[in-house]
């Protein structure tokens, strides 16, 4: 089951799922989506929570607008998205927001985007709790993500 090698971001990737390891499909509560393969345990916890948010606040989702883990063999593994196959990261819509062009989400959306990345550079206040993502403090850190996102481009 295990690789025996760890993912971009440290986790090690798993050869299957569903089957003794630690990345199972798992619901998205409120959305259409049966089962996201992802790591159990706190990738679940801030992956449903993003998965939901976006679902919610963005654009709803489709069954099969989100990819969990996939095979460790499918994935380039010095990428982002060799944290696929530890099931540590999901594309929500592959295809439709390709990296380096802009323009593809309306100004209100880009907030809530925001605010979900601020939201998760704050560990144990951030994933799972009520947001106002108009809250002055909110949009403070947004507004500063926003400003680091635009120097480092």
């Amino acid at each position: 089951m295990l690789t025996g090698r760890p993912s971009p971001n440290g986790w090690e990737m798993e050869k299957v799922t569903d089957g003794g390891g630690t990345i199972w499909s798992r619901p998205v509560p409120g959305t259409p989506l049966e089962g996201v393969t992802v790591r159990i345990g706190a990738p679940e916890a801030v992956l449903v929570h993003v998965i939901r948010r976006f679902h919610y606040e963005i654009d709803e989702l489709r069954m099969s607008d989100v990819v969990g883990w996939r095979r460790p063999g499918a994935v380039r593994k010095g990428l982002p998205e060799g944290n696929q196959a530890s099931g540590t990261a999901v594309r929500i819509r592959p295809g439709h927001y390709p990296r380096g062009v802009k323009g593809g989400f309306f100004p209100q959306q880009e907030v809530v985007i925001r605010d979900i990345r601020a939201e998760l550079e704050t560990p144990g206040s951030g994933a799972g709790a009520p947001v106002d993502a108009l809250a002055p403090k909110r949009r403070k850190a947004a507004t500063s993500l926003a400003h680091r996102q635009r120097a480092a481009a």
